[in-house]
Formats: C-alpha cells, sequence, structure tokens
C-alpha cells in the first residue's frame, strides 16, 4: 500500500470534500495514538494551533480545529498523504476490496464501484494503492466525480462474488453463521449523527429487504444470461472455425482443380506438335486386335445365349402354344364329367413351364409391357382348374367371400359369372364329399341323427350341450380312400385345419372333445375344447376313449358326432343326438349344403 508518488505529484486538485470526509472518517482516538507514533505528522498539523488547554480527543471534535486541518492538509500535499495513509489502515477492507480487483475490471466499473463506496472513499484507496499513476484511470477523475449517484447498479461489481457466496451457502448453509461471525469482527464506520436528530437507530425497512432479495435475483439471471452467452459465444467461435477450415479446404480444393484443367488444357494444345511414336503406334495396334477379339468372343457368348433363351419371337411363340393349349385344358374341366388324370399331369407342366418363360430375362420384350395385373379370365381358369378335392373347400369359400367384397368395392363390376363359376366348383367338391360320407349314412336302419344342428344353435339351446367328435371317422373320408394312412404329411394338414376349424365353433357349446387315434397319450386344451390323443401302446383307440367318457355320464347332454356303428349302439343311451359327420363337417367349415 505504501508508494512514492503524492498527490501533488499526480497533479490532481484535491477538493475539500475529500479532506472533509478524512477529517471525520478517522475518530479522534485513532488521531491520538498516530500523533504519538508519529511525531513530524503531529509537528505539521499542531504547530501553529494552540492545543494545551484540551484533551487531544476533544480537540479533533472542535469546528476551529477542523478547519484549521482542513487548511494544513489542502496546502500541504505531503501531510494529506501521510493522513490518507492512516486512513488506509483503519479502513483496509476497502482497500483490500479494491486490491483484489483487476485494473481492467475497475476501469469497466469505475463508476459503479465509485457509487458503491463514495467518491471519496473510493479516491483515497485508489491513491493508496498507485492505481492513480495510470493516466486511463486519472483521466476518470473529472468534475462530476465528486457527485455520487445510487442505483440498482451500483451492486453489479459485486455481481460475482455474490453469485459465489450464494452457490456456496446453497451447498454449505452453515456458512451463513461463518460470515455472521466474519462481519461482527470487521470495524465498521458509523456516520456521525446531527445534533438535532437524536432519533434511535431503526431496524432496516422490509422494503430493504425486498430490494436485497430483487437485486439477488437480477445478479443471478445476468449471470445465468452471462453464461448462456459465453457458450453461445464458444459455439460461434467453433463454428466460425469449422468454416474457416472448410473455406481453406474449398480454395485449396478449387485451386488443384484449376491447377489440373490448366494441364489438361496446355496438354491438348501443344499435343499437336508431338512427334510419331512408333512404339505409340504398335501399342493401338495391340490394343485395338485385342478388343476386335473380345468382340469375336462376345458374340459368340450371344449365340450361346440365343440357344439357351431363345430369340424373342420363339418364346413368343412359345408362350402362344401354352396359352392356347391352357385354355383348351381349361375348357376340359369345364365341361367335361370327368378330367383325366393324365390331363390334370400335364395342366401341372404347361403351368410350369409358362412360369418359367415369364421369368426368363428381357422376358418385357416378348409381352411388350409391364405384367398387368390378374384379369377377369385369369381368375376363371383359376377357379376351374383347382381340384375337385373336399381340402378345397375352404379355399373356395375364401374367394367367393372375396368376390363379394371386390364386386361390393366396385372393383369388379360384375362379380356373377365368376360366382357362378365357385358355385359350380363348391357343388362338385361337395358331391364327391357326399359321395365318401353317403355309404355310412344310410337310412332305415333304426338310427336317428340330428341332422337339425343349425336349428339347435340358432336356439341357443346347444350351450348346455357337450359335444363329443370322432375325429378320423369324418377326416378319412374327406380324404377319401386314396389316403388311409393317418400320419400322412395330406392328412396332417387336414387334421390341423379341422381343429382350427371345430375351435371357432367350440364357444357355440358347453364343451367339445375332439379325440384322434394317437401313438402317445396326450391332451391339448384350448378354451373350452379338448383335444386328445390315445396311447396305442396301451391299446386305447379314439371308440373305447368316447364310449368310456360317455358312459360315465350321469345325464344325456350330449351329442355324438361318428358314423361309427359300435360306438353309436354303446351310447345311444347316453347321448340326447348323434350328429351325422357330414353336417358336423359342414357346419364347422361354414358351407351351406347347396345339392338341390
Amino acid at each position: 500500500m505504501e508508494h512514492d508518488h503524492t498527490l501533488h505529484d499526480q497533479h490532481i486538485d484535491v477538493p475539500s470534500v475529500l479532506v472533509d470526509y478524512i477529517i471525520r472518517a478517522v475518530p479522534g482516538d485513532i488521531w491520538v495514538r498516530t500523533f504519538q507514533d508519529n511525531p513530524i505528522l503531529k509537528a505539521s498539523i499542531l504547530e501553529t494551533f494552540s492545543h494545551r488547554a484540551r484533551k487531544p480527543a476533544r480537540l479533533f471534535r472542535n469546528p476551529q480545529f477542523q478547519a484549521h486541518m482542513r487548511r494544513t492538509l489542502m496546502s500541504h500535499p505531503e501531510t494529506l498523504d501521510e493522513v490518507l495513509k492512516v486512513w488506509g489502515h483503519e479502513n483496509l477492507f476497502l482497500v483490500a476490496f479494491l486490491e483484489m480487483l483487476d485494473r481492467a475490471f475497475v476501469l469497466e466499473n469505475f463508476k459503479n464501484l465509485k457509487n458503491l463506496m463514495g467518491p471519496e472513499p473510493f479516491f483515497a484507496g485508489l491513491h493508496l494503492l498507485g492505481y492513480l499513476h495510470d493516466s486511463e484511470l486519472r483521466g476518470q477523475i473529472r468534475e462530476d466525480f465528486w457527485d455520487r449517484r445510487v442505483t440498482g447498479d451500483a451492486v453489479e461489481p459485486l455481481a460475482p462474488m455474490l453469485n459465489l457466496w450464494i452457490g456456496f451457502s446453497r451447498q454449505f448453509p452453515q456458512a451463513k453463521l461463518w460470515l455472521d461471525s466474519l462481519l461482527s469482527s470487521v470495524p465498521r464506520e458509523v456516520p456521525s449523527i446531527p445534533p438535532d436528530e437524536g432519533r434511535k437507530e431503526t431496524e432496516p425497512a422490509p422494503h430493504e429487504e425486498d430490494r436485497r432479495r430483487k437485486v439477488d435475483l437480477k445478479v443471478e439471471r445476468l449471470n445465468e444470461e452471462k453464461t448462456q452467452l459465453q457458450e453461445q459465444i464458444a459455439r460461434f467461435r467453433k463454428d466460425n472455425e469449422e468454416l474457416r477450415k472448410k473455406a481453406a479446404a474449398w480454395e485449396l480444393s478449387f485451386e488443384e482443380r484449376v491447377e489440373e484443367a490448366l494441364a489438361l488444357h496446355r496438354m491438348d494444345r501443344f499435343r499437336r506438335y508431338r512427334s510419331v511414336d512408333d512404339d505409340t503406334l504398335k501399342e493401338a495396334g495391340n490394343r485395338l486386335e485385342s478388343l476386335l477379339k473380345r468382340a469375336d468372343r462376345a458374340f459368340e457368348l450371344q449365340r450361346e445365349a440365343d440357344a439357351q433363351y431363345g430369340l424373342v419371337s420363339t418364346v413368343r411363340q412359345k408362350l402362344l402354344r401354352v396359352e392356347l393349349y391352357l385354355e383348351e385344358m381349361e375348357k376340359i374341366y369345364a365341361d367335361s364329367l370327368v378330367v383325366h388324370s393324365e390331363v390334370s399331369r400335364v395342366k401341372e407342366a404347361l403351368l410350369m413351364e409358362r412360369k418359367r418363360l415369364l421369368e426368363l430375362p428381357g422376358i418385357h420384350k416378348v409381352l411388350k409391357s409391364d405384367p398387368s395385373l390378374i384379369s377377369f379370365e385369369d381368375l376363371r381358369r383359376k377357379i376351374r382348374f383347382l381340384e375337385a378335392e373336399p381340402e378345397n373347400l375352404a379355399k373356395v369359400g375364401q374367394i367367393h367371400q372375396s368376390l363379394l367384397r371386390l364386386g361390393a368395392a366396385g372393383i369388379i363390376d360384375d362379380p356373377q359369372p365368376l360366382l357362378d363359376e365357385i358355385h359350380q366348383k363348391k357343388r362338385q367338391i361337395l358331391e364327391i364329399l357326399y359321395a365318401r360320407f353317403a355309404p355310412p349314412m344310410r337310412r332305415g336302419s333304426g338310427d336317428e341323427s340330428a341332422t337339425s344342428l343349425d336349428d339347435l344353435v340358432e336356439s341357443g339351446q346347444c350351450a348346455y350341450y357337450d359335444v363329443y367328435v370322432d375325429g378320423y371317422n369324418i377326416l378319412l373320408k374327406v380324404q377319401g380312400n386314396r389316403k388311409k394312412v393317418p400320419s400322412s404329411p395330406s392328412l396332417t394338414s387336414t387334421r390341423d385345419d379341422f381343429i382350427n376349424a371345430v375351435s371357432r365353433k367350440a364357444r357355440l357349446f358347453r364343451k367339445v372333445y375332439l379325440v384322434f387315434d394317437g401313438v402317445e397319450s396326450h391332451t391339448d386344451v384350448v378354451r373350452n375344447l379338448e383335444i386328445i390323443y390315445t396311447d396305442k401302446k396301451r391299446g386305447e383307440t379314439a371308440d373305447s376313449v368316447i364310449i368310456q367318457a360317455l358312459s360315465r355320464r350321469r345325464d344325456n347332454r350330449a351329442l355324438l358326432v361318428t358314423a361309427d356303428r359300435e360306438i353309436i349302439q354303446k351310447t345311444e343311451d347316453h347321448v340326447y343326438a348323434r350328429v351325422d359327420p357330414y353336417h358336423f363337417y359342414l357346419f364347422v367349415l361354414e358351407i351351406k349344403e347347396e345339392l338341390g
């Protein structure tokens, strides 16, 4: 805090307000102690003033003595320097605060620091720290410097320290007690009270606390904005650096392309002046010979491709002949009572050949256009080519429903011809199916079967009955005499479709038991449908399992689906009625019998 320059050296006119402030700010007992330690300072101030009749502490409260000190200090800058040092020792907290601040920060916040500390303490602190040696800082001391304007901006220099304190006190709440103990040990300047205003010291008004909170909030908000601006500046600098790098890369790339273009231009321009080289001509001849050989090889490969795939005209003739034969076979399927097996096999072969031709590379040259959507004639052909087998009943029903939806949507203008084809194909399948079921369903043997299953379902009484179904008794008749082995792949697929169909109808009954002859005993349960596979190793059969289950019943609320005479005879007293297998099969597949 010590320095060699005085206020006189800095060419600063000291106003009387500064001297008056120094005289009032230093207490009388401090002056007494200072004079005891510094006789030279005591002599320079008291040499022309008589003070023997008064005590030193009371002397400094004498207006005449204060006026004497004012004149002495204003006329002797060296003495004023010594007095300012005394003031600095008594106000170390102000000087220390200024000493912590950076010169640039002081210069930037000069007015706010002046209004915060007061012009006189601020000036004294700058002088003691030697800041007034700086011409830029000294230039800020103008005529309006000694006017203090206290506004909200005066606390802005405290924002960094206040923000630090807020964050620290939030982490460590006990720090507030540390601050209180620290402040209690710091000496505070008590302003003098005029004699005519002997009022007692009052507590801060509530609005001051509100103002303090608002200032804290403003400082916190300004710090957040400052952080955001700093992040934005950093982001902009990063983007700017990346753009600068890209611009440099583009500039370098552009220069390289310009150089390459110029080099090519020079090469083309001066190529005419090159001399003819025999080696170059020989190399060009060799390349030409190689290209001619490649061309011959390409022609040979093309001839092989034409032999393998055929020419456009040849493929077109093959397609036409295949289409003509398929149309002829379509008429056979539609009009003939019996279709020979050889016709069916040839039909499959023609369809495979047609598929092969349509998959040839470059087939669009033959067709002259992209393959069109399936046409009305294609649908009719597919329907007619369906084999009249019970396995296709579900497929016929799906096509029928699809045609109805397409007609309702207006996609097919008149679906009736196709519906007639569906009706004809369905009739063929039902006739074959009926012929397979007909032998065990002959009347006149005293057998009564529940043929009106639909009526029972519509009445809702079916919900009170259990149904026992002899599975293979139905499926083996559906398959016909060609497939008698229960483990064949075709019968397995038919069985799975039948199980799915029964599971959809099982909800109409109390419970459905679907029994199959199996290799090992196994049971699957799907809601109220129980699928039972018998144990062949233990001699169990579907017939014996159904007979035992019905014999144990205490009521006859059961329906039996089978054409097996042994099961019918042994369980007739335990069932309500027998359902015809043929009708039950059509019922679960949701196909109405139309054999009128």
